[in-house]
């Protein structure tokens, strides 16, 4: 590595009036170098962030960096993205513990117990494992502090979604048109719904009709994640803790949760029709399947893929269009429940000319060189394939709808809720889609900060805790770059010094590539700063090989 990166720096240094055509060659080889070793080049926000020097500077903690476009992306087609996410996964995995509860105890007694950090060295059968495991709790401290303070409130949310997905082993779910609370599952498929907001102002809620959605179908629970940020100072110097609540909300529990909250609106929802009540009406019938947007998503390309599956470029297109992201391209933006929009001016399969996904086709067609294809009427085919996608949606919604007909007056929250909990599981299920929150669209319901920490007394009877939870609170971690660098120094011991060293001559490698080229090649001190670099790291790189 040393002796490549070499070569090349002392090639463009000692021929300054290269022509700007072979500079850029040049440039494009060193960075294709770069990615494929997988150095990393962070944001000029991180490298600020983690410049601090002690023994080590945070520089030689080899996070990914994290941007709103990186490793949070949803588009499994972004081979950059992907790439990002199996560097974080990487690491994280070996973080222990079945699930978030049991991995952040383990992340908590890191920062609270010093001999706990001091040992962890010691942790692995080999030296490889004892550096991989040291390194994975550091990535994981790195990359949730830059997740929290690097970014506004709506930004450190999502990518706080990604950064738990990776965690867990799981992924993200779309954050619009997906019909489902949960934000994201985990490995074993658990819905999980994650609030991240400051302390004081802590809530969660959301769509009542899509939690009931949520909870008449495997699993029949939502899995709540709600973590409370309590920082101050400003910007990257912002420092303190994250609390991390979980609950789960059943069939079983959501009435008798909703009615004893602290909103009276919660408890109107939950209001059953007195011929329920009564027993006039029977729960006695077939609750409809409902389709996920990944099920119509699949009918689509099924039915696209026998009309032009055997076009050569018929995968491309399936990778650039996006489906379940590119919410533009629908009506109403609402991706797989709607159908594509004609535009204004347009009818059925006929679009306009400004209609999204004819845009999108006719640029499509031409930075393929794709000759013979009409956009209208490849537009035509993809609009009749989504109609008949969406077939089983709207048959399941009638169905609901003719179940919900004819329900007449409503009984108070208090007779229901009675009614309700002497109910089977499999009743109650169905009994929540003839609720009046249900019923009638639109509603939302709304747990309060004292609701969420006092949920078990709200569950009254009912199970609300995780199987082995033994209370709401699951983990506390204190988050900024004081607290990082602090366990950066217990954690460094005389053996995996060097590997440290590695990544910390891969951090000035990166900014001295960055600063040579962006300063147009002027400044020989950059380059010859990367090319000692370079030479370290192939060095250290070999003690460390060793060693193992």
């Amino acid at each position: 590595m040393g002796n490549y990166l070499k070569d090349m720096f002392i090639e463009v240094r000692e021929q300054p009036k290269k022509s700007i055509d072979a500079i850029d060659e040049v440039l494009n080889e060193v960075m294709d170098f770069i990615q494929k070793s997988g150095i990393v080049v962070e944001r000029e926000a991180q490298q600020k962030m983690f410049s601090g020097k002690k023994t080590f500077s945070q520089s030689a903690i080899p996070a990914p960096s994290v941007s709103e476009l990186g490793w949070a992306s949803l588009n499994s087609n972004d081979e950059a993205a992907s790439a990002k996410r199996e560097e974080l996964e990487q690491y994280l995995q070996r973080i222990p513990g079945s699930d978030l509860r049991v991995k952040l105890k383990s992340v908590s007694r890191l920062l609270n117990d010093p001999a706990y950090a001091k040992s962890l060295a010691g942790f692995g059968d080999t030296q490889g494992e004892r550096i991989a495991n040291t390194l994975s709790y550091l990535v994981f401290l790195k990359t949730l502090t830059t997740v929290i303070t690097n970014f506004n409130a709506s930004s450190a949310g999502f990518n706080f979604e990604a950064f738990l997905a990776v965690l867990l082993g799981g992924s993200q779910i779309p954050a619009a048109g997906a019909k489902t609370i949960a934000d994201l599952t985990a490995s074993d498929g658990t819905p999980i719904s994650l609030k991240l907001y400051q302390e004081k102002t802590v809530k969660a809620g959301g769509s009542y009709n899509d939690l009931i959605g949520d909870l008449s179908r495997s699993p029949y629970f939502m899995r709540y994640v709600v973590a409370t940020k309590t920082l101050e100072g400003k910007d990257l110097d912002r420092r303190g803790e994250i609390g991390v609540y979980q609950y789960d909300l059943t069939s079983d529990n959501i009435v008798e949760i909703l009615f004893r909250s602290s909103s009276y609106e919660n408890s109107q929802l939950i209001r059953l029709p007195d011929s329920v009540v009564s027993r006039e009406r029977s729960l006695n019938f077939k609750v409809p399947k409902m389709p996920t947007i990944d099920d119509i998503e699949a009918k689509f390309y099924d039915i696209l893929k026998a009309k032009i599956g055997n076009e050569p470029w018929f995968s491309e297109l399936q990778a650039e269009l996006n489906y379940q992201e590119n919410r533009i391209l629908f009506r109403k933006r609402q991706s797989g429940y709607e159908n594509f929009s004609v535009g204004q001016g347009g009818r059925s399969y006929r679009p306009a000319r400004g209609a999204p996904l004819r845009v999108f086709l006719v640029k499509f067609i031409e930075d393929n060189e794709i000759e013979g294809v009409d956009p209208n009427k490849l537009f035509e085919l993809m609009w009749n394939a989504q109609d008949k996608a969406r077939e089983s949606y709207f048959k399941a919604q009638q169905q609901l709808n003719s179940i919900s007909q004819g329900l007449g007056s409503y009984a108070s929250a208090n007779q229901s809720r009675e009614f309700f909990n002497n109910l089977s599981r499999g009743a109650k299920r169905k009994a929540l889609m003839l609720t009046l929150g249900a019923v009638r669209r639109g509603n939302q319901y709304e747990l309060r900060r004292n609701d969420i920490y006092n949920i078990e007394a709200l569950a009254g009877p009912y199970r609300v805790l995780a199987r082995g939870q033994n209370d709401i609170k699951i983990g506390e971690i204190t988050i900024g770059t004081e607290s990082v660098q602090s366990v950066f120094d217990e954690l460094v011991d005389d053996v995996n010094r060097t590997v440290f060293e590695i990544f910390e001559e891969l951090s000035s490698l990166s900014t001295n590539i960055q600063g040579y080229f962006a300063g147009g090649l002027e400044d020989d001190s950059k380059a010859d700063s990367a090319i000692s670099s370079a030479k370290n790291i192939g060095k250290k790189t070999k003690e460390t090989k060793d060693i193992k």
